[in-house]
């Protein structure tokens, strides 16, 4: 199993779909470290719908998700790149610095999200 990203309280791995074969991305997300005792299946379901209306060509397709015993389990459509946290952490690894219009390219992908999420009255929890 490969690790794509790992968080205090999330990770992120490739999956392979039993029937064709097909990966994903599945984000673990350990709702016991994140200190959420009420999360309902409606809560639960309210997100999903969210999730599967969120149409962004720099946001991974949104496929299923469900409960596995302290884990909410969220697959989407696999991408060729991880989460910004994680490119910044390699970078650093690497000493080397982004160049500008890879910055001004990522700042530009952050707003155009942001702007989107505004739009569908979402706010992002990690902001």
């Amino acid at each position: 199993m490969v690790i794509l990203a790992l968080n205090d309280n999330t990770e992120t791995l490739v999956v392979k779909r039993k029937m064709d074969g097909k990966h994903f991305q599945a984000k673990k997300i350990n709702l016991e470290k994140l200190n959420v005792n009420n999360f309902t299946g409606e809560l639960h379901r309210e997100r999903s719908w969210t999730l599967q209306q969120f149409k962004h060509p720099n946001i991974s397709q949104y496929v299923e998700s469900f409960f596995e015993e302290e884990f909410c389990i969220v697959i989407s459509e696999l991408c060729g790149y991880t989460d910004l946290a994680s490119l910044i952490k390699i970078q650093k690894k690497k000493k080397e610095h982004f160049k500008e219009d890879q910055i001004l390219s990522m700042v530009d992908t952050c707003v155009r999200v942001l702007i989107q999420a505004e739009d569908m009255g979402i706010v992002h929890g990690g902001i």
